[in-house]
């Protein structure tokens, strides 16, 4: 693999900004598990009067499903380059400051599975003699991604800005808060999709380790007209993909669909975290901390990516979601 990186930074007073351009080209990637047993695709219309078998480069494993894998090739290759935007503020007169941006431009022919939020049912390659026609936009390009964390001492209490002179028992009642939070805003990542059953179905070859991929209708609109809107008729869930937008293939062919579709992302995230805390001193060498702490605190759903089987009910449709708020309450004592 070879990296470059370049960075810029400038300081002006408390704060810290820096601009940075970087790249990741990779080489000899691990690929996943290759079936080498598969019938090539331009032999494929045989199967009409030919048994598979006969088809297959080893005819000589006669099961149904024949097997002859290549563990990990290193058939890859990864062309990331990232943008970054960085602001700081180191914590200073009772507030501190990290903001972070991150464009991200990656392409690559390595297939990922993951779990429903990056990644999706896609995992498999469509036609393993021809690696050049898996390069797509990767699965784990993620354009924008914004992450920010203010911490703030709130200004009051006896050693804060107001309230010097308070009382000792109106100080550790409104006295001494603190507020803090962590976030994180991206935009959703590529994803493709599949023909249910595609290969024993249409393909016609039952070897494991490949999907079969629909055709995309010329000029049709992927995303749904009601994209994110919530699904009619009584069911959970939201609009996303149109099924209009893809066909089946002909029967004993490949579909003409890329690994990620073009121009087409998942549904984006939102996470925020929440932090309060009331800090007690005393004894000058002790301090006591209460913390209620809320992931998620405004009960954001991030929802799945969608039903990526063209043929099956609810095709194009997000049905789950994840990211529920969780709350704790915590003591801590310091010394």
């Amino acid at each position: 693999s070879f990296d470059f990186n370049l960075t810029l930074q400038h300081q002006w007073r408390d704060w810290l900004l820096e601009v940075g351009a970087l790249g990741k080209l990779g080489r000899h990637v691990p690929f996943p598990n290759i079936n080498l047993n598969h019938i090539r695709p331009e032999d494929l219309p045989k199967l009409e009067t030919t048994p598979q078998l006969w088809l297959r480069p080893w005819p000589i494993f006669e099961s149904d499903m024949p097997q002859i894998q290549v563990m990990a090739p290193n058939w890859g290759i990864s062309n990331a380059y990232l943008g970054t935007l960085k602001l700081e503020r180191r914590f200073r007169d009772g507030f501190g400051l990290l903001l972070s941006y991150t464009f991200t431009s990656w392409i690559d022919n390595v297939v990922f599975s993951s779990d429903d939020h990056t990644f999706g049912d896609n995992d498999q390659i469509q036609n393993i003699y021809c690696l050049p026609c898996e390069r797509s936009r990767s699965a784990n390009s993620v354009p924008h991604r914004l992450v920010f964390g203010p911490i703030w001492d709130l200004p009051f209490g006896r050693s804060r800005t107001l309230g010097r002179n308070w009382p000792a028992l109106l100080d550790a009642i409104v006295g001494g808060w603190q507020i803090s939070m962590l976030g994180t805003v991206r935009s959703g990542a590529p994803f493709g999709v599949q023909v249910l059953n595609g290969n024993v179905e249409i393909r016609g070859d039952s070897a494991d380790g490949t999907n079969l991929r629909p055709h995309l209708v010329k000029d049709a609109r992927i995303y749904h007209p009601q994209k994110g809107e919530p699904l009619i008729g009584g069911s959970r869930g939201i609009y996303w993909l149109t099924a209009d937008a893809f066909s089946l293939p002909e029967k004993y062919h490949l579909g003409n669909a890329a690994r990620t579709l073009p121009g087409v992302l998942g549904p984006g995230a939102i996470d925020l975290d929440l932090m309060l805390a009331k800090n007690w001193r005393f004894r000058e060498h002790y301090r006591l901390q209460f913390r209620w702490e809320a992931y998620n605190f405004v009960n954001h759903p991030n929802w799945n990516l969608p039903n990526q089987s063209l043929g099956a009910s609810g095709f194009g449709w997000i049905t789950g979601a994840s990211g529920r708020r969780i709350m704790q309450f915590g003591l801590k004592l310091y010394y």
